[in-house]
């Protein structure tokens, strides 16, 4: 999936946080307790979109609403001509 940027369609999240960022949408239980989150939600958008801002809403997981972590992107679509 890394290679859709070469088509403008880079992985959001990616582009504005970068590859340390370790958001996750899906954490799978394990037998022995260790939680590792996933990346298996993501948005790719061309960069004339100008996205702003993306994150995971933890909350809508961890309050039993789905089993992944919504994904939301911002994006500015009009950019102000300086």
């Amino acid at each position: 999936m890394t290679r859709l940027a070469e088509y403008d369609l880079p992985d959001v999240y990616r582009l504005l946080r970068g590859w340390k960022a370790r958001g996750a949408s899906w954490y799978p239980i394990r037998k022995k307790g260790t939680v590792v989150g996933r990346r298996f939600d993501h948005i790719f958008a061309s960069n004339s979109l100008n996205a702003s801002g993306c994150r995971y809403i933890d909350n809508a997981r961890r309050n039993g609403l789905s089993d992944h972590s919504p994904v939301v992107a911002e994006f500015e679509l009009c950019k102000a001509n300086s």
